[in-house]
């Protein structure tokens, strides 16, 4: 599970951009077990930071403008782009952990055993620990960890077994900011209509020597001109888009995460005189869920498949940017106000 959390910066330009936070990792190699072994309860608020950050990150950077089919080249039939947006979730306090399990909770093994899990975190003085750490949170925490498991056979017989770790599973990376780089390629205009494709074809990545397992990219949006409909002219340009991503990664042979979601805005844009440049923003609606899937190893000897499913904070966000354009190149940055994560986000491509 621990790989699981390493997406967020994996894709973030090779690390171009966030090479230092990439490097303050710690305990990987041991990250997924140590989450195994704590059931899906305490794995929800755990994984729950990588879900909003995946969901603010594809859903951010989805348009530069709102002129749909203004090819830069005279006489050219299409409006072409290529480029890449790189999105930042802005990751605060409360990103960085959570309140531990309080209460008991049961699985079902595939044998159809019950079993009855309580886990106890605790300070080093013996104390019950309020917080811990997130993917996102302290990559060092102090503390210890005891996960107790009653199971109950169909049989009607019972077994307690309780196990006892000197650490508790420690954060991915203590970072304020969790990237992500998206290729996309736009084409267009068919009666005032554009598309947008993003595409990263299913590879392994690696870094440093180190194995981030495989990782897979495909979203699709189409935009449409509304101002064209309006009979009166306007001093800006106005477009709806609707979006789909999703994502997988795979490690170890099998599909660890698979996320999806959809957008839909509203959005405005007006270029400057005489400057190259467009003022663009717009209002978004959306919603993205991830599913993770996993082995709880119960103390008790189980192993429990666990699928855990999440949605993402985002569902709300208001977005303002600038674009620059010089000549065949167009540079654009953003910044989105949202229900959840605000999101920063650059974005270079070629266009024609």
């Amino acid at each position: 599970m621990r790989r699981i959390s390493r997406l967020a910066l994996v894709l973030s330009l090779a690390g171009l951009f966030f090479l230092p936070t990439l490097t303050q990792a710690q305990g990987l190699g041991d990250l997924r077990e140590q989450v195994q072994k704590v059931g899906q309860i305490y794995a929800d608020g755990y994984v729950q930071p990588v879900s909003d950050a995946f969901g603010a990150n594809l859903n951010g950077g989805l348009f530069r403008t709102a002129d749909v089919g203004n090819g830069f080249l005279p006489g050219l039939p299409i409006d072409v782009y290529l480029g890449v947006s790189v999105s930042g979730a802005l990751m605060g306090p409360a990103n960085s952990s959570f309140a531990p399990p309080s209460r008991s909770f049961t699985e079902t093994a595939p044998d159809g055993s019950e079993v009855e899990t309580t886990i106890r975190v605790e300070n080093p003085n013996g104390t019950a620990k309020d917080r811990v750490p997130n993917v996102f949170g302290d990559t060092d925490p102090e503390g210890s960890m005891t996960v107790t498991s009653t199971v109950t056979r169909p049989d009607g017989t019972t077994q307690t077994s309780t196990e006892t770790f000197d650490n508790i599973p420690p954060g991915l990376i203590d970072t304020p900011v969790a990237p992500l780089i998206v290729p996309q390629l736009g084409l267009g205009s068919i009666a005032g209509t554009d598309v947008q494709v993003r595409y990263l074809p299913k590879a392994q990545i690696t870094y440093s020597g180190n194995d981030f397992g495989k990782v897979g990219l495909f979203g699709l949006a189409v935009r449409h001109d509304i101002d064209q409909w309006i009979p009166v002219p306007l001093p800006l340009q106005l477009a709806a888009q609707g979006s789909w991503n999703q994502f997988s990664f795979e490690s170890g042979g099998g599909e660890i995460l698979d996320a999806s979601g959809w957008a839909l805005n509203v959005q405005a844009s007006k270029g400057i005189p005489v400057l190259p440049v467009v003022l663009y923003g717009g209002l978004q609606y959306e919603k993205f869920t991830t599913e993770y899937s996993f082995d709880f190893q119960a103390p008790t000897g189980q192993n429990i498949p666990v699928t855990l499913e999440q949605d993402a904070s985002n569902t709300t966000r208001g977005i303002v940017g600038l674009s620059v354009n010089f000549t065949v190149i167009r540079l654009n940055v953003d910044y989105a106000v949202s229900n959840g994560n605000n999101v920063a986000t650059v974005g270079a491509g070629f266009r024609l």
